[in-house]
């Protein structure tokens, strides 16, 4: 970042369950001048729904800055896929699309409407979902254990097209459904590099290949984050 400032900017990677964390959080913002914070979509096998979170979302809306959400290293129920990389092909978008479909029931962006959320890899499997997560809010589940009914205002699809999401995942058709869903708007390139040796080359020919009218595909690969990031 010092040797390319006008290239590169930095996001503050911290747990966002441990409130001791958000000082350092508003050290790396206003004076090193990061753009955001990224932090894990659970935890030792909590989820960003709970209120242990809820300090820091507060902390991260009132700065104004973009929250990027990824999933852990081991998702939840790694131990079942221990072969053929299934925790990083499966589990991982998993954890994701389990996590915000949590965060958006126990009603956590009627309480921060003002987050700026960017979900990656697609937003896991989140965008194939939001008719079977509207289906479960309007049967309402009445008489169920404490907790398991669903405390959103709304129903779940009109929270899930203001966030954000990343192109990794390798795949056109998951490209067309977010810019579906969510608008060419919401949409950012996203590569996993260098942690995934693939190039970012195949991510933006991916883009590319799908023949976008020039307006969006200039906004996914470069406008929409500069506009997000407040970067000049």
């Amino acid at each position: 970042m010092e040797e390319y400032p006008d290239r590169l900017v930095g996001m503050a990677s911290l747990n966002p369950f441990d409130s001791e964390h958000l000082d350092e959080l508003k050290r790396c913002i206003r004076e090193l001048g990061f753009k955001g914070a990224g932090i894990d979509t659970s935890w030792d096998g909590e989820f960003l729904d709970s209120p242990k979170t809820h300090a820091f979302f507060e902390l991260a809306e009132k700065m104004g800055i973009p929250v990027f959400l990824h999933p852990p290293h081991l998702p939840l129920g790694y131990e079942k896929m221990n072969a053929y990389r299934l925790e990083e092909e499966v589990g991982r978008p998993f954890d994701t699309t389990l996590s915000v479909a949590r965060m958006i029931y126990s009603g956590l962006f009627d309480e921060f409407p003002n987050l700026k959320l960017i979900i990656a890899h697609m937003g896991g499997a989140l965008l194939m979902l939001p008719g079977r997560l509207d289906f479960g809010y309007r049967l309402g589940y009445k008489g169920l254990p404490e907790h398991e009914e669903a405390k959103c205002k709304k129903p779940p699809s009109e929270y899930i097209k203001n966030f954000y999401v990343d192109t990794m995942g390798f795949w056109a058709p998951g490209i067309k459904l977010a810019i579906e869903v969510l608008g060419a708007d919401h949409v950012l390139l996203g590569t996993d590099y260098p942690m995934v040796p693939i190039s970012p080359r195949e991510h933006i020919d991916i883009i590319k290949s799908l023949k976008l009218p020039r307006r969006d595909e200039e906004k996914i690969l470069w406008k929409n984050a500069k506009k997000l990031f407040g970067i000049k």
